[in-house]
């Protein structure tokens, strides 16, 4: 019922959208000297077959239109505006029109980019088909775990590194089956949540009580050892996941410190080896956190922002009885001086405006041009991302990061002038390294600041000018190229990485950026899944780019070949 449903919706969106077209169409003269043909195909990305009543429209939604059994469509559009403000073709980037295609069972081409039409071209769109992943839960006895909520988490680059992130949710049907669709091409993998199959609510005295602990596919105890699915384009994989039946014992751990806290975010952690799954709870009026847990060795995390930042963990082990220790302890969260020496050789005269409601001062210096946060490092931290503390009142209040619970963090930055030369902390590289907090107290951060940057220009060659296989019939206005050229710092290099578009005639430049060293990489489309902080996944282009070591105020000019069919 959901896929007719989905389909039906979609069918009157074309068909309201077609009829649009239709009165536009009408109000364009044949005629007129400025109506030009936009025609093209959506095909399959993997079999190149036409896809017929695939919807294709613009992104403001101005112009919509099914393809035919061929895969075919076209629309009529005028060149200039018109006195009655129909359409303009030269709306968009480099005076260009963008039109998408969408189709139940198809998804966009994730490693492709939106098509980019100047006037009277033929183009091609291409569409992949979805992934699915789908299997059954099962207990030992061979019995459909019925009601069962089932997580999918998916690899993702986030900041430059790869990431397990939770994707979709959904619970077992009466056979025990599961279902996602509608999945791109990557890395999956697929575990259940616990379940409790004892009443907590009447429980009888002295009952043991049992459940079934988060079981990861194939069917292992833990996030790490579960198997990773790569889905292609298309792929359909049956992923079944067994159950295990344990007994469950209670856990009742005393808080203390919290009598001004009103709740607690509470994370479970396995000890050998840390990842989602389980849950506990907090229980204001008897400071305790509890619950429920199988036997294990486990990681309890608690932490508040209200009225303060506090935070506290403990590590207990079950062995076939309920826990009341040990005790959690509160803590204030740690605060981080930030200290910035400017070694600037030019005047920069930006300044920003702050005001607190009574006055207005004037902000100059690091408050102006710097941000500095910090990222946990693991995938599965409830830390947060703790920044810079706002102004409170005066406009030269200390650089601080406050509330930071105690953890290990990426500690990351954006500046506007110049760039940061190093950043240390108690004798720690954190331009390479983790900031690791473990008390309320830790050491200050120390930025050195720069501006004698370096900058580099130059060529791609074999740019083609829309990125597809179908021939130009006129060209009425330049496109703008797909391509990019990506400048990724070498391991142990204060570069800093910087994506650059790529003119239609293949030339490029990129802003100031920071000396060390660089693998610059040219690609015919975006990459914004490159791993680039990751020295391990970067090494399959260790044969490709150029490497270059910019000292201050160098300039670079390189001619690069494009890296295609990636």
């Amino acid at each position: 019922m959901y896929f007719n449903a989905r389909r039906c919706v979609l069918l009157l969106l074309c068909i309201i959208s077609a009829a649009h077209i239709y009165t536009w169409s009408q109000s364009i003269p044949e005629g007129n000297p400025n109506l030009l043909n936009v025609t093209g195909v959506v095909v399959n990305k993997l079999t190149r077959e036409p896809i017929s009543r695939a919807l294709v429209f613009s992104p403001d939604n101005r112009m919509a239109a099914l393809t035919g059994d061929d895969g075919r469509f076209q629309f009529k559009v005028l060149r200039d505006e018109s006195p009655q403000g129909i359409f303009k073709v030269g709306t968009g980037v480099g005076g260009t029109t963008t039109f998408l295609a969408r189709k139940p069972g198809f998804l966009q081409d994730p490693d492709g980019t939106q098509t980019l039409v100047p006037p009277d071209l033929v183009i091609a769109i291409a569409l992949i088909p979805e992934g699915i992943i789908h299997g059954r839960v099962l207990t030992k006895s061979n019995e459909p775990a019925v009601g069962m909520n089932v997580q999918l988490f998916q690899r993702q680059v986030q900041e430059g590194l790869w990431r397990w992130t939770p994707s979709q949710t959904t619970h077992t049907n009466s056979s025990g089956e599961y279902r996602f669709a509608e999945l791109a091409p990557g890395e999956y993998k697929v575990m259940t949540q616990e379940m409790l199959d004892s009443d907590l609510e009447s429980p009888v005295p002295g009952s043991q009580a049992y459940g079934f602990p988060p079981s990861y596919f194939p069917g292992v105890p833990d996030f790490a050892s579960g198997t990773a699915i790569t889905l292609s384009a298309g792929q359909k994989l049956q992923a079944d996941i067994p159950l295990a039946r344990q007994p469950y014992y209670w856990v009742r751990l005393p808080v203390l410190n919290a009598e001004n806290t009103p709740g607690l975010n509470i994370s479970v952690l396995a000890q050998t080896q840390p990842g989602p799954g389980y849950s506990l709870g907090y229980n204001p009026s008897t400071h305790r956190i509890e619950g429920l847990l199988p036997n294990g060795t486990f990681r309890i995390q608690a932490h508040a922002f209200a009225p303060l930042s506090v935070s506290g963990e403990a590590t207990f082990t079950i062995s076939g009885h309920e826990v009341d220790s040990p005790s959690l302890t509160l803590g204030a969260d740690g605060a981080i001086p930030i200290s910035v020496q400017e070694e600037f050789n030019s005047e920069w005269n930006n300044q920003s405006i702050w005001s607190n409601g009574k006055q207005s001062f004037k902000l100059s210096g690091p408050r102006v041009y710097l941000h500095v946060s910090l990222e946990p490092v693991g995938d599965f931290s409830q830390l947060g991302r703790p920044s810079l503390r706002p102004i409170l009142s005066r406009p030269d209040e200390s650089l601080l990061i406050d509330n930071v619970p105690p953890g290990a963090y990426w500690v990351r930055f954006n500046t506007y002038r110049g760039y940061i030369q190093s950043m240390n902390s108690g004798g720690v590289d954190l331009l390479h390294r983790p900031l690791v907090v473990a008390s309320s107290s830790p050491p200050q951060i120390d930025i050195t600041m720069r501006d004698d940057m370096a900058q580099i220009s130059g060529a791609v060659s074999d740019i083609k000018a829309n990125g597809d296989s179908l021939p130009r019939r006129r060209s009425i206005v330049p496109s703008q190229s797909p391509a990019r050229v990506y400048c990724v710092p070498l391991p142990d290099s204060n570069g800093t990485f910087q994506e650059i578009a790529v003119m239609p005639d293949g030339n490029f430049a990129s802003v100031p950026m920071a000396p060390g060293a660089y693998r610059v990489l040219a690609f015919a489309h975006p990459k914004p899944r490159l791993p680039y902080r990751d020295p391990v996944a970067m090494r399959v282009y260790e044969t490709q780019g150029q490497v270059l070591n910019l000292v201050p105020g160098q300039s670079e000019h390189l001619q690069l070949q494009l890296i295609q069919g990636d």
